[in-house]
């Protein structure tokens, strides 16, 4: 059987290609570690980015703990599959104790649950070009297109 993309990284290519098209302005591009963040690595910097983690963890069955009733992370509320806990008749109390430890790995993993890293600034002109927009520095002496550090000539 053929997969559909050699790798993760070939995955998060053509899924940036799809969302570039999208036009966002510094968008987070999270992903989920164990795969994910190999998907979302490539995806950050072709949308103008940046990339973060989340870290979650899935909440097993009581006599399956690899089938998943659901996930959750170090905080926010916890996302359940009720229908598949209805069929299997999983108590309450069974879900709050799984919900609670997972939460509690996750906030060991780090990386998510926290505020989004601050965007990117925009992007400068390149040197020589006027800044744009009312208000713009004029062009620093010796290039550069905003404000900054004065340029100093090779010797």
């Amino acid at each position: 059987m053929r997969l559909p993309f050699a790798d993760r990284a070939e995955a998060g290519r053509a899924l940036a290609s799809h969302l570039e098209a999208l036009g966002l302005e510094h968008p987070v591009v999270f992903g989920v570690p164990r795969g994910g963040v190999a998907v979302a690595a490539p995806v950050a910097p072709v949308l103008g980015g940046v990339l973060d983690v989340i870290v979650v963890r899935k909440i097993g069955a009581p006599d399956d703990p690899e089938l998943g009733l659901g996930a959750v992370g170090a905080d926010g509320p916890a996302a359940l599959d009720e229908r598949l806990i209805e069929r299997l008749a999983v108590s309450r109390d069974y879900l709050e104790a799984e919900t609670l430890r997972q939460r509690a790995e996750a906030a060991r993993g780090g990386g998510g649950g926290g505020p989004a890293p601050p965007p990117p600034p925009p992007p400068r002109p390149p040197p020589g070009a006027p800044a744009a927009g009312p208000g713009a520095p004029p062009p620093r002496p010796g290039g550069g297109g905003g404000p900054g550090p004065p340029t100093r000539a090779a010797p």
